[in-house]
């Protein structure tokens, strides 16, 4: 315990992880454009909830993509998700993602790309 408190050479601000904007999408199907009206963030943590409309062997993807103007301009590619392959019995397929952008953000995109079918999903994001 005296290692990590007399070794630790920087202050984590209280503020670190206190989200500036907080979104609550459901029952999403294609891609999700949102304008947080505060320039200049720069994390995003999503959470989405893959709730229907995928059969055995269809697969799903997301991409984050965040931007400086209201419409997603410039957008920066801040995280992809792995494809997942869905088999008999799934019902629900949660991906959570914590990423950065390097020059700063007002807007965002989640984009699914699906093999067949259309995925029913509910997103979650904070910004910061």
């Amino acid at each position: 315990m005296a290692f990590a408190l007399t070794n630790k050479v920087f202050a984590t601000p209280d503020d670190t992880f206190v989200p500036k904007a907080h979104f609550e999408l459901a029952d999403q199907t294609a891609a999700v454009n949102t304008d947080t009206t505060i320039v200049g963030l720069k994390w995003i943590r999503v959470r989405i909830l893959n709730k229907s409309g995928k059969t055995n062997a269809q697969t799903v993807s997301w991409a984050v993509r965040v931007g400086t103007g209201t419409g997603v301009t410039n957008p920066e590619v801040v995280a992809t998700s792995p494809t997942y392959t869905f088999v008999t019995g799934d019902t629900n397929l949660t991906w959570d993602v914590v990423a950065y952008s390097q020059t700063g953000f007002q807007s965002f995109n989640i984009t699914p790309t699906n093999s067949a079918g259309t995925a029913s999903y509910d997103v979650m994001v904070d910004c910061g």
